[in-house]
């Protein structure tokens, strides 16, 4: 959220808390799965809340990064929300999710309420774009039970 143009770097968050380079998350925040290689499969291996959490930050940021480098970003986006920039358009269907989903949903559930906002207010024009992402980490069509999938709906 505190990004001022449309680079998205690698980041490191929490060091202050643990006074350690790598931070609190096992790694960086990124795109690249070299750098951060957790996906949904990920999943099989962490029961520790926090653990999840981290995983489903990572792909939020790969959502991220796709919709600036399809949109492009917008300075004043925090402040201004009628652009239809990456950013901007990040920050409403963050928000519009929350609504779509059930209580303490699975990651599929939350997937699946991102591309219900998208339709909702952006008419599904950033499907193919939420669905790549998605589909990067493991959440691809057939996802399930744990299991990565990257397959892409038809259309995309």
């Amino acid at each position: 959220m505190t990004h001022q143009d449309a680079t998205v770097p690698d980041f490191i968050t929490g060091q202050y808390v643990t006074n350690k380079a790598k931070g609190i998350r096992s790694f960086p925040y990124s795109t690249d799965p070299s750098v951060n290689p957790l996906t949904y499969a990920s999943l099989q291996d962490l029961g520790e809340v926090h653990d999840i959490g981290e995983v489903w930050a990572n792909i939020l940021h790969n959502v991220y990064a796709a919709l600036v480098t399809d949109r492009g970003f917008y300075a004043d986006g925090r402040t201004d929300p009628t652009s239809s920039a990456g950013n901007v358009v990040f920050l409403h269907n963050f928000i519009d999710a929350l609504s779509l989903q059930p209580c303490n949903p699975t990651f599929i559930q939350a997937r699946d309420a991102w591309l219900q906002a998208d339709v909702n207010r952006y008419q599904g024009e950033n499907q193919c774009t939420l669905w790549k992402a998605f589909a990067s980490k493991g959440l691809g069509v057939n996802a399930g039970d744990y299991e990565n999938d990257t397959t892409l709906p038809d259309e995309c």
